[in-house]
């Protein structure tokens, strides 16, 4: 766990207060990820459709040239020199214009072909209408569902018409024969993409969409009036259109081009942009010419040569515009659908950029936004400068080797920078089509690899760019590598694919791309998290896919995972075990081979892992081990799992129980006729156990009586109900029902966790069963009712009930206690209960020394005023009492147990380490430390405040804050050590938040679930003092809840939550608790463990260990801790114990020299850090001063606090020599160490001061001189120190 350090003293004051930096030295708790991170399922994801639906091929080409050399359009005039290239070829030089024509047509053909070279290509040269619809008419009948390229160049015929016509010829080339572009349409069909290399294209493209959107009003009208007339090819869809110019505008004539510069630019790409950029540059004047093109060495598909490299840098630059200025689902449908389109559009980019240089402007559809502006132009030309200058060099001297581009290391650094500022809000990099790119050479592809993986770290939104980039394909590639120095990368990169996008694991699974993360889930001398997220991409491949469990199986990663799963890593053990869960789930062969491995005791061992993560993990793959077998030994396997499940009960952790919920839930459904069975077998005990019960109500004595009527009014003063019939043995259940009630014990109990979700889930499983048995009426609602009962059915089948107070007035010795109890390793003393043998009611014992001082005997009190003895309230002090206790608000904690996807989401969060530049946690975290620092340093000024050498010491008694806490009595008061916050709990179940400061109360609430029921708070805590601190809170019914922003309502959350000690169902003692923040210890004792401890391991959410008091009839009343290795327990009879943590807290010692119940136990630091000294207090108004040190058993010092009344509370100052102590007779004592009266407390501050009421509880802060006092009359004050005047 990170060690959360601020400032401590400076280095002069280290050696007297090294141990008073714990607070902000100790571990960070209830920070983990499960506690940050809600488990209401799935976060949200918005998964980019980046898979096209269908992919599509060009798979038939028509180039249709209507040139008819030597003869000019009547309706163009051209200049003089003209433009007279045509696919790089100068038809004067042939003596015959058809072989010209001929050579023109095959050149473009080959240029097309290096496109798609799997395509169908067909010239029409010169073509008349009716071989242009032969021609159209044999492609789409050989492409079918694919597309079908239509090329026309109209260089040789007048402009389209204003009908939406173009020209052709008629048989004879006399005369010009007009196509109508809707017979075109009919003839291509679609899918389709058109390109028009003419002037005025722009009326071609206007003319085409024109007739589409008539096509489709008519097939919607027949399908309306006559679908049967409906003809297949009627409607135009799923159409691309490419014009070389806009509507009213001539192609270039210019000399220096060619006459096709739209196709030219369409075709070769390199070779026009090279040309137009050697006339456009200064290169022309140091004498480099245009002919140096056709020079340059290399091959288009050599990214080694200066050609190939020039060709990757254009594509790079041209995906990057795309991708920058085009919609996502345009990008997607242009560049990623089809290969043909894709290079064509991105020579279209080209054409834009040079064509609107000669007042031409290329027109698209779908339309496109001009890119011919964008800054990767320049970036482009920067990278043709540097290799053209190269050039004249190389041709002198063919040894000279051609230096690199930097261009694609220029982009990884930009797209680095952008890196170390990312953000969503930020607009996406750039660069991410150049990464793509890098990919394909090994130059840069580890960069680039680790830049990626870096990109995806950002989140889901991040990822989705990727995969809507292109990046899915090239990483599946990259699999097939042997190459070991990308293993980390590829396995993080696909790690964040899969958190993302599920559905990327059929993909993997048919390139046997699986079978690289089993090699690293096997390999020696990986790193664990390598092999956590090798584990992870296998949990996914075998995610509800049969095909991907098949492989695993096959792959032997069951053997894996179970090797796994005594990994050191506590994350490769998670995720080893779910990925074991999900190669078997619903799959027998798997289930069967992980049996015969020995599978089921592996998983049973990490039940009681440290990491709550791992043992939910465990819970979740039993679960999925349930269900769908016809194998008689599995189903044995799963009836007999509630006895291994019950120490599952008294997890701390609600993601464990959460999953254990689910687990009983999946049992129910598969195994519902054998749960109906056993209900019913369970109602009939029940109506055989009622005369059982009449008869021995009427042999019980009168003592039993009144005994029995005392335990109820303790239980609940307003139940009306009468006691609770024994039940029968559980030998009477059948040989078929005994496995059953088992598992429906563990439900019902589960119905009175404190997490609502899981006891509401709980409930529902129940009542499902019930519903189905008694019918839907025969109970009420578990929430709404209020009076019902519940059958409750522990581990030895016993059975009692459960009233609307959550308490039970008469049960067996194997009741929810002992079913509680059995789910701890040390159970034998766990439980203060005892079995009479002649009727097996359970006794009602009480303290040796009668009532338990200062217990709590009812559950609802009628107001302060009611308190016998309670001294008279002031008039001055009483406030209105018309406030009801539900004006506190009831916090809820809503969890929805989605284990898989809450586990997964771990890698959709950012798990690299985080960038610099969070400046507000940053910040925040300096000013906590540095505002921490300024209260320790201020430690060695308060020790001094009473030291000798003062000729006036101070006195204790001055008021800064009165707080009133009407209607509510504070019952235990608490300082924030470094905030202004005073926390009260009263005596109900409110918490109380103040600011001292300001005397105003900040925040109010109820420490209860939305299911549980009225239960008092018995003691408060804080944990994490120095940052984000939780609130500790533990009430009569021994469950522990932990509160986070409780300073704030709108922000208040719980947590977490669980039982840290059975109920008690009888007369039991108040919860008692100690947090020791150096080692994580809980120690718990009271409500039905009073005459234990139970020390619980909050890091872990676990319960360690009990420790059993000295004596039988003992229950701890307080308890304190000397540094990291000693507990010190006080009891109701006088006696302290005391554990040595070294020894496992084993109990070295009982100091029991007095016989008076102890109120208060407590030890002052001492400067050495060494202290061995503890402070007492008793009820009967006595001080006890012990050294634990020293070898006799008797008290250093002791003194009488008070003398003819009793001690209320009590307060030992943590830095500072003081105790406060209060009395019945409402007086508040300071004393010193060795019992000197320094102050004494009677009257509130102010003229006219009016007399405290009885102090009900005492607290200092522990680095200040402040002490809080809360009185029976609903008020609290503050005091601190002031200095006599001269």
């Amino acid at each position: 766990m990170e060690l959360k350090t601020v400032r401590g003293p400076s280095n002069s004051e280290s050696s007297d207060d090294g141990k008073l930096q714990e607070t902000c030295t100790t571990k960070r708790y209830y920070d983990k990820e499960r506690h940050r991170i809600s488990q209401n399922g799935t976060m949200t994801k918005k998964i980019a459709k980046w898979r096209m639906r269908e992919r599509m091929k060009t798979v038939c080409v028509a180039l249709n040239f209507c040139l008819n050399l030597g003869v000019d359009p009547p309706d163009v005039i051209k200049t003089e020199p003209c433009a007279r290239l045509e696919c790089w070829i100068d038809p004067l030089q042939f003596a015959q214009p058809l072989k010209a024509l001929e050579m023109i047509g095959k050149a473009l053909q080959e240029n097309f072909e290096k496109m798609q070279p799997r395509a169908r290509y067909k010239l029409a040269l010169d073509p008349t209408v009716d071989e242009t619809k032969r021609l159209c008419g044999s492609l789409r009948r050989n492409a079918q569902d694919e597309r079908v390229l239509f090329y026309y160049n109209g260089h040789g015929v007048p402009k389209p018409t204003s009908n939406g016509e173009i020209w052709v010829f008629n048989q004879d080339y006399t005369q010009y024969i007009p196509l109508s572009i809707y017979e075109l349409q009919t003839w291509v069909g679609s899918p389709s993409i058109y390109v028009f290399d003419c002037s005025a294209s722009g009326m071609v493209v206007n003319w085409f969409l024109q007739f589409a959107e008539q096509r489709a009003k008519e097939h919607e009208r027949l399908m309306t009036t006559s679908p049967a007339s409906v003809t297949t090819n009627l409607l135009v869809k799923d159409f691309i259109l490419l014009g070389a110019s806009g509507f009213n505008e001539v192609l270039p004539m210019n000399p220096d081009l060619p006459a096709d510069v739209f196709t030219s630019c369409l075709t070769t790409p390199i070779i026009m942009a090279l040309r137009w950029f050697i006339s456009n540059s200064i290169l022309v004047k140091a004498g480099v010419s245009v002919d140096i093109v056709d020079k340059i060495p290399g091959r288009l598909a050599d990214r080694r040569t200066p050609l190939g490299e020039l060709n990757w840098i254009f594509t790079s630059v041209t995906d990057t515009i795309a991708w920058n200025v085009f919609p996502r689902d345009v990008f997607q449908k242009l560049f990623r659908q089809d290969l043909l389109v894709a290079s064509l559009f991105r020579n279209f980019l080209l054409a834009e950029r040079i064509m609107r240089t000669f007042n031409c402007t290329p027109i698209s559809y779908p339309k496109l936004p001009p890119t011919f502006q964008h800054a990767m132009w320049e970036a482009w030309d920067l990278a043709v400068d540097m290799c053209l200058s190269q050039i004249p060099e190389m041709l002198g001297n063919p040894n000279i080797e051609y230096n690199q581009n930097p261009f694609f290391e220029e982009q990884l650094t930009a797209f680095e920078v952008w890196l170390d500022y990312a953000s969503e809000k930020k607009r996406p990099p750039e660069q991410l089509p150049i990464v793509l790119q890098v990919l394909l050479s090994q130059t840069h592809r580890i960069r680039a690899l680790h830049l990626l993986g870096r990109f995806l770290d950002l989140g889901s939104w991040a990822v989705n760019q990727a995969l809507c980039v292109g990046i899915f394909p090239y990483v599946l590639k990259l699999l097939q590598s042997p190459a070991a120095e990308l293993r980390q990368i590829l396995v993080f990169i696909w790690t964040k694919i899969l958190a993302h996008d599920k559905s990327c694991q059929l993909d993997l699974v048919k390139e046997n791309g699986h079978v690289y993360f089993v090699s690293v889930l096997n390999g020696s001398g990986i790193p664990a998290d390598q092999k956590t997220m090798a584990a992870f991409v296998l949990s996914i491949v075998s995610h509800n896919c049969r095909p991907g469990q098949s492989a695993c199986l096959a792959a032997n990663v069951i053997t894996s995972c179970l090797s796994n799963l005594n990994s050191e890593d506590d994350m490769l053990r998670r995720w080893a075990v779910t990925c074991l869960g999900k190669v078997w789930e619903s799959f027998e062969d798997a289930k069967i081979l992980a049996v015969k491995e020995g599978a089921l005791d592996k998983i049973y061992n990490l039940f009681i892992d440290p990491v709550p993560e791992v043992r939910a993990a465990a819970m979740y793959t039993l679960e999925l081990f349930l269900g769908n077998s016809e194998n008689p030994e599995l189903s044995q396997v799963e009836k007999n799992l509630g006895s291994i499940l019950v120490p599952v009960l008294s997890d701390g952790s609600p993601l464990v129980r959460g999953v254990l919920v689910e687990l009983l839930g999946k049992l129910v459904q598969i195994y519902e006729e054998n749960f109906k069975e056993m209900f019913q077998e369970l109602l009939q005990l029940e109506s055989a156990a009622e005369p059982q019960h009449r008869r021995t109500r009427s042999s019980l004595s009168g003592s039993q009586e009144i005994s029995l009527k005392t335990s109820r009014e303790i239980s609940i003063r307003s139940s009306k109900e009468t006691p609770v019939p024994m039940p029968p043995s559980p030998r009477t259940f059948s040989e078929n029902s005994k496995p059953f009630s088992t598992l429906w014990s563990l439900l019902t109990t589960l119905t009175l966790d404190p997490i609502n979700d899981i006891s509401s889930n709980s409930e529902k499983i129940i009542r499902s069963i019930k519903e189905q048995v008694l019918g839907k009426t025969a109970e009420p609602s578990f929430r709404n009712a209020s009076h019902w009962e519940s059958f409750k059915l522990n581990a030895g089948g016993k059975i009692f009930r459960r009233s609307p107070g959550n308490l039970v007035k008469a049960a067996s010795s194997n009741n929810l206690v002992s079913l509680l109890s059995l789910a701890n390793t040390n159970h034998s003393s766990s439980t203060s209960l005892r079995k009479t043998p002649s009727s097996g009611v359970l006794d009602l014992r009480r303290s040796s020394s009668g009532e338990v001082p200062g217990s709590q005997r009812e559950v609802e009190d009628d107001g302060p005023g009611s308190r016998p003895g309670s001294p008279p309230v002031s008039p001055a002090l009483t406030r209105s009492r018309n406030v009801i206790r539900d004006e506190i608000p009831i916090l809820v904690e809503e969890v929805q147990f989605n284990f898989f996807d809450w586990n997964c989401e771990h890698f959709s969060r950012q798990n690299l380490k985080e960038s610099h530049h969070d400046g507000a946690e940053a910040l925040q975290k300096i000013w906590r430390e540095r505002r921490n620092a300024a209260v320790l340093n201020k430690v060695p000024d308060v020790k001094k405040v009473f030291s000798p050498k003062l000729s006036r010491p101070k006195k204790f008694e001055e008021q800064v804050a009165l707080l009133d806490n009407s209607p509510e009595v504070p019952q235990k008061i608490l300082f924030h050590s470094f905030d202004p916050l005073l926390i009260l709990a009263d005596d109900g179940n409110g918490i109380h938040v103040w600011d001292r400061t300001l005397s105003s109360k900040i925040c109010a609430f109820k420490n209860r679930s939305a299911n549980s029921v009225y239960s008092k708070t018995n003691s408060i805590q804080l944990i994490n003092e120095d940052c984000n601190s939780l609130l500790l809170v533990a009430s009569e019914d021994g469950f522990v809840r932990m509160w986070g922003n409780f300073d704030e309502i709108s922000e208040l959350k719980m947590v977490t939550a669980f039982r840290a000690l059975a109920p008690a169902y009888y007369e039991s003692s108040p919860v008692v608790t100690n947090w020791q923040p150096q080692s994580g210890f809980l120690a718990t004792s009271g409500a039905g463990h009073s005459g234990m401890i139970r020390i619980w391991d909050l890091e872990r959410e676990f319960h360690i260990q009990d420790l059993v008091v000295g004596t039988e009839n003992a229950h701890v009343t307080s308890m304190c801790t000397l540094g990291e290795k000693t507990l010190v327990a006080g009891c109701n009879e006088g006696s302290i114990c005391v554990f040595d943590f070294r020894m496992k807290y084993t109990l070295t010692s009982v100091l029991n020299e007095n016989r008076e119940s102890i109120l208060h136990i407590d030890a002052p630091r001492k400067e050495s850090g060494n202290s061995t000294q503890i402070m007492t207090g008793t009820y009967a108004g006595n001080v006890f001063s012990w050294d634990l040190a020293a070898t006799h058993r008797q008290s250093v010092r002791n003194f009488p606090a008070f003398q003819k009344t009793r001690m209320t509370s009590m307060a030992v100052h943590r830095v500072a020599p003081f105790i406060a102590c209060g009395s019945l007779d409402a007086r508040v004592k300071i004393f010193d160490l060795q019992g000197s009266v320094v102050s004494e407390i009677k009257y509130h501050d102010g003229f006219l001061g009016q007399r405290i009421n009885t102090p009900s509880c005492l607290a200092f802060h522990p680095y200040n001189l402040f002490l809080g006092a809360g009185y029976q009359d609903s008020f609290a004050s503050v005091f601190t120190v002031s200095t006599p005047s001269s």
